[in-house]
């Protein structure tokens, strides 16, 4: 379990890293983010920001921590899992390179979850103004995409999911790391449906921001336009269970119940996932 944590931790390390990377190219996302004084200070003219101090830190993080799981792995008795939904996929630690195509794995699927995240903020922020931050990085990040239509980009996460595992897969095929498919339509079959588990990785998400929203309804945190647009975007969530009279004088469950429902229509999810992908091939 410490292991985990810390693999973890340092996949956020990276992802903090590579937002840096991006945001730096920004002098625009670089004011919004508005985190310290010298944040908000004009930079010289003819300054030209790069990013590549940030993302080189980020390939020297996988790389050297692929060099701890190595070392550490065996010592611990830590067998790394990568969790892609419906399928578990371990990796051995006593072989440097298996440690680190896990290490560039891990900080892959992390990597389009954040990428998942800022597409279902997308989707929540509507076509209203863009003060906040969130809407900023979020169109910073997204770029076009971001102007798609809701249904659309809805629709993205399991469309990439396909085509990704189509690629990766077939490396991990190669490495001894999956079992070869039976045939091709058993192939695509399995894409399918890992493919559609991408939706999985937005419970937290739901979570933070339904939680956000009851702590901002029962403490007042400011009138910042991050915390309108989190206000709006939980009363989008909450429309299943709006109607439950949760409501005890200033004091309003709603958003726990929120909270319950999203996790339980992913916890479904997933088992049903399972054990469609248990059942494979179809047909």
């Amino acid at each position: 379990m410490a292991m985990d944590f810390v693999d973890g931790l340092l996949n956020v390390c990276g992802l903090l890293l590579w937002v840096h990377g991006r945001a730096s190219r920004s002098e625009e996302v670089a004011r919004a983010a508005g985190i310290s004084l010298l944040a908000t200070l004009k930079r010289p003219a003819g300054e030209r920001q790069v990013g590549w101090p940030s993302i080189l830190a980020l390939i020297l993080l996988l790389a050297g921590r692929s060099v701890v799981y190595w070392q550490a792995g065996v010592a611990l008795g830590w067998t790394p899992r990568l969790r892609l939904g419906a399928v578990v996929l371990p990796f051995r630690t006593d072989v440097w390179w298996h440690a680190l195509v896990y290490s560039g794995l891990s900080f892959g699927w992390w990597f389009l979850g954040f990428y998942l995240w800022l597409l279902l903020l997308s989707c929540l922020k509507g076509n209203g103004v863009e003060r906040d931050i969130v809407s900023r990085l979020v169109r910073f990040h997204l770029g076009p995409v971001d102007r798609w239509p809701a249904p659309v980009k809805l629709l993205l996460p399991p469309v990439l999911g396909f085509v990704l595992w189509l690629a990766v897969g077939s490396l991990l095929i190669r490495g001894g790391w999956f079992p070869a498919p039976r045939s091709w339509g058993h192939w695509i079959q399995q894409a399918v449906v890992l493919g559609a588990g991408t939706y999985l990785t937005w419970k937290y998400l739901l979570a933070g921001l339904l939680l956000l929203h009851l702590l901002n309804s029962h403490i007042f945190l400011g009138n910042h336009p991050a915390w309108i647009w989190v206000n709006q975007a939980a009363r989008l969530l909450l429309w299943p269970v709006r109607w439950i009279p949760l409501r005890l004088g200033k004091l309003d469950l709603v958003p726990v119940a929120g909270i319950a429902l999203w996790f339980l229509v992913a916890e479904l999810a997933e088992g049903g996932l399972i054990r469609v992908y248990q059942q494979l091939p179809l047909g």
